[in-house]
């Protein structure tokens, strides 16, 4: 395998590992916008060249820059925090 081909497929593989993880949130995330494609193509689209650093062999992931969803929602109004426990709070919004 050459260098390019073995770096695609390396950054293929390090994409899919950590992406991985996140699936059911980018399953909700991305709902709306993967145009005939699926949320995880539509994310990978977004990410790839974003998230992922380095060049090969030396890659590593950006999860401050890992876009988990994209869409417009209205603003959160009327929203309150309570503290449960010292390790749980309650939120709620209208």
């Amino acid at each position: 395998m050459n260098y390019w081909a073995a770096s695609y497929s390396t950054k293929n593989e390090i994409y899919k590992q950590y992406v991985g993880s996140f699936h059911p949130y980018i399953n909700i995330g991305f709902a709306n916008n993967a145009f005939r494609k699926t949320e995880i193509s539509a994310a990978f689209s977004l990410n790839y060249d974003k998230s992922l650093l380095g060049i090969y062999p030396n890659l590593s992931v950006d999860y401050n820059k890992l876009i988990l969803s994209v869409c417009k929602l209205p603003m959160i109004e009327a929203i309150t925090v309570e503290l449960i426990d010292p390790e749980n709070v309650k939120l709620t919004w209208s």
